[in-house]
């Protein structure tokens, strides 16, 4: 900028020298000033241009770092959201099997608890049946037992019985003799 004012400069004293008046002398350092101040705004305009215009590239820049930033951040987020979504899917899938295992688990011992009452039962109808069989064994031993006592006291009845005949039988016999010894007719030999 400073290079084309001094060559603006040098041609108005150029012109001003071959210039044959004071007026058109004074003009032409006028016509000089004059382009100087139009190069000098001219030259202001540009730099406020240049200026403008890196300020926007700037900001152009800026607000491209900054959409960046953001779908840097979003896909950030995304992918932590994936993650979490990842780790919750993964928490519920080893629930969901921590669940199963217990309920296979619950349902094994519902299974061997059923086994067990089953077992227990038959045990029981098992005790009731012997119990039922004990108490039949009883009556039977009991049965026998009376037996064996009717039979003892038949025996002994029967045996008494004979003794009392065989006592009624001497008795009569003795008496019989004792009659007929003492009688009339009676004979020794006897």
């Amino acid at each position: 900028m400073k290079h084309s004012l001094i060559a603006l400069a040098l041609l108005g004293f150029i012109a001003s020298a071959q210039a044959d008046t004071l007026q058109d002398q004074l003009s032409a350092v006028d016509q000089v000033q004059q382009n100087r101040v139009a190069a000098e705004q001219a030259a202001q305009r540009q730099a406020e241009a240049e200026a403008k215009a890196e300020q926007e590239k700037m900001e152009q820049e800026y607000k491209a770092e900054q959409r960046r930033q953001a779908r840097a951040a979003a896909a950030a987020a995304s992918a932590r959201k994936a993650a979490a979504a990842k780790r919750e899917a993964k928490e519920a899938a080893k629930e969901a099997a921590v669940q199963a295992d217990k309920k296979r688990d619950q349902g094994y011992e519902d299974q061997l608890r059923e086994l067990e009452v089953e077992r227990q039962k038959a045990e029981l109808a098992t005790m009731k049946a012997k119990a039922k069989r004990a108490d039949d064994y009883i009556d039977r031993e009991l049965k026998q037992q009376d037996a064996d006592a009717d039979v003892t006291q038949s025996k002994a009845d029967a045996n008494r019985n004979v003794s009392e005949g065989s006592k009624s039988l001497m008795t009569s016999e003795g008496k019989a003799k004792e009659k007929k010894a003492s009688g009339w007719f009676s004979s020794s030999d006897e």
